[in-house]
């Protein structure tokens, strides 16, 4: 994320501030996901005791950490695309195919964050509690869904600015390499 605040625009600087507090609240998650299954091994190896919503817990954990670190993936550059045909493309072909798929994903991303909002007020509504001993209502751990969908749209509505200054030929030649 540094190097992209350092050379981007004041709106890439803001999401990169953004972002690092996500990247916060993922070590903050992983922290305590560490926590909590060492105190697990720990108190069933030493005092034949189980905690029994460690599982619970730290499965709401890992889909916290999964939604809150796809932005994070996505402006770093880490998630995956198929380089061995995308390397062919010239620069101006390479910054079209990123707009066009960057725009085909915000489409189908600002999708998903309706129909997750959708099923966060259904669970609201509905009320409707994890069958566990904890009996954990089910809005608290999918809160964090349309905040992860959240910073992948504003990532991808970043990135869509940054295809279409490349196009218009008004980005460095090392951004367009990003």
């Amino acid at each position: 994320m540094a190097e992209k605040a350092s050379s981007g625009s004041s709106f890439d600087r803001v999401i990169d501030r953004i972002l690092q507090g996500d990247q916060l609240a993922c070590e903050i998650v992983m922290v305590m996901m560490m926590i909590l299954i060492t105190v697990e091994v720990v108190s069933r190896t030493f005092f034949n005791y189980s905690l029994q919503f460690t599982d619970e817990v730290s499965s709401y954990l890992l889909v916290a950490l999964t939604f809150l670190g796809i932005g994070i993936s996505l402006r770093e550059g880490a998630l995956f695309r198929v380089d061995f045909l995308y390397a062919r493309f010239s620069a101006r072909r390479k910054s079209l195919l990123e707009f066009l798929f960057n725009l085909l994903s915000l489409a189908f991303i600002l999708l998903a964050e309706y129909q997750i909002l959708r099923f966060l007020v259904s669970s609201i509504e509905r009320g409707i509690t994890a069958p566990t001993l904890l009996a954990t209502p089910l809005y608290l751990p999918q809160l964090v869904m349309p905040v992860g969908v959240g910073f992948v749209i504003l990532v991808l509505c970043a990135e869509i600015r940054r295809n279409f200054q490349a196009l218009r030929g008004r980005v460095p030649k090392e951004e367009q390499a990003k």
